[in-house]
């Protein structure tokens, strides 16, 4: 086959070289005060040495060519761990890295431009990201680190496992239950939340009020919104500082279901119709949690506490609800036909996140209309909005009493949203 330089080349092989000298330019900084085994030269001519092996391995249909220059890549970063552990020195960040630099050249030679460009930018992300990931992993415990890694390892298995399901119109990929894509959104969903809790957690002890609530909202607001409560029935005198992280914590919620609909529906066809009304309720929400905070101190704001929402225990409960709220979707089809996606609004009560994400998955399967899936999210919004109400008259009568007026204030408003919605659109 004759070998040819085309434009696809010329960007494989400066997007091989930029990559390469960003990572090699990382490992210098953060070996300034160690050894430099590989760094601004070496990594790029690495990520140089795995580009033309993809290259010519595919211009001559050698693949062997590229198991070779694994195996060569290896080698290098053997030696380097022989060398430093020789030297007493710890780490196998840098050799390791060689191996993935190489990997995301030969992906570049071989014309795999987009995978090579993602293996390339998360490995300089995860580099870069020492400090914040080891920050992360500080304020987390044990048991939810381990938790996490469960909860990641078992999705991993059940993915391929569930990919072949198939039952009639109802199961499989792209029918009204798509398991390989409830098991995808709650993955990307409790990620969500996960980075949230551990906002929540790392910025808590500063006793601010719009960190506890609104990360805490946007990991699980009624969670939130029951630890608040706890607070304010253990510490009468903090219920005003209570009353304001759970607004923030409500407003938080309707950030959430946002994205939710965008991770569930990326066409972005429910987005565009519950963004403006719950970027509104979110607003009111805020307005009425600032108007309140300036007139606090002090508070005990940080004795509330949400469990890691990124382990299996959560995540199945989130899963079991999708489903459910997809089998009663089904179930009601048959006698309301698309209209019976309004039944799932119901389920804004225990948890509006996955009535989003249960309603968008089916507007991404062509099984629900998105004009009737952005009026349940409104109308969920709204009946969780009003559901925390309750939550707090179950801890403390007066704190009840207090986030009444912004609470109703926005669900009447979510309200008004979602029947203009409905009449305006007929589907």
């Amino acid at each position: 086959m004759a070998l040819s330089v085309d434009m696809d080349f010329l960007l494989g092989l400066a997007f091989s070289l930029g990559m390469g000298a960003l990572i090699g330019l990382e490992r210098e900084r953060f070996h300034e005060r160690d050894m430099v085994l590989a760094g601004a030269r070496t990594i790029p001519l690495v990520a140089l040495f795995g580009f033309s092996v993809g290259y010519m391995a595919s211009a001559f249909s050698l693949p062997i060519m590229a198991v070779g220059g694994l195996l060569a890549a290896t080698a290098i970063s053997l030696a380097m761990i022989w060398t430093k552990v020789s030297y007493g020195h710890k780490g196998f960040t840098t050799a390791t890295s060689i191996i993935v630099v190489y990997m995301m050249g030969l992906m570049e030679g071989y014309g795999l431009f987009l995978p090579g460009v993602v293996l390339g930018v998360s490995a300089t992300a995860i580099l870069v990201l020492k400090e914040p990931l080891h920050e992360m992993a500080s304020v987390l415990t044990r048991e939810e680190i381990v938790g996490a890694i469960e909860f990641l390892s078992l999705s991993l298995i059940l993915i391929p496992l569930v990919y072949p399901i198939q039952y009639g119109d109802v199961v499989g990929r792209g029918k009204i239950i798509d398991p390989v894509w409830i098991l995808l959104v709650v993955v990307l969903v409790s990620g969500l939340s996960f980075v949230s809790f551990i906002l929540q957690r790392k910025y808590r002890d500063q006793k601010s009020l719009w960190v506890t609530g609104f990360f805490g909202g946007l990991a699980n607001s009624e969670a939130t919104t029951a630890s608040l409560s706890t607070v304010a029935r253990e510490h009468g005198e903090e219920v005003e500082g209570v009353v304001v992280g759970i607004l923030f914590a409500n407003s938080a919620m309707f950030i959430r279901n946002i994205l939710v609909s965008l991770i569930a529906d990326p066409s972005g066809s429910v987005f565009r119709y519950v963004v403006l009304p719950l970027l509104l309720m979110c607003a009111i929400e805020i307005s009425f949690a600032v108007s309140r905070g300036k007139k606090l101190t002090t508070t005990a704001i940080d004795k509330a506490t949400i469990s890691s929402p990124f382990a299996i225990v959560p995540a199945l409960k989130f899963g079991g609800y999708f489903l459910f709220l997809s089998l009663v979707v089904w179930f009601f089809h048959g006698f309301f036909g698309e209209k019976a996606v309004y039944i799932a609004s119901i389920g804004g009560l225990v948890s509006s996140a996955a009535v989003t994400a249960t309603v968008s998955s089916l507007v991404f399967s062509h099984s629900v209309a998105s004009i009737d899936a952005g009026v349940v999210v409104v109308f969920a919004s709204t009946i969780s909005t009003l559901g925390k109400i309750a939550i707090a008259g179950t801890y403390s009568k007066d704190l009840a009493k207090k986030i009444s007026l912004p609470h109703l204030v926005t669900a009447g408003v979510g309200a008004v949203f979602a029947v203009l919605m409905f009449f305006a659109y007929p589907i």
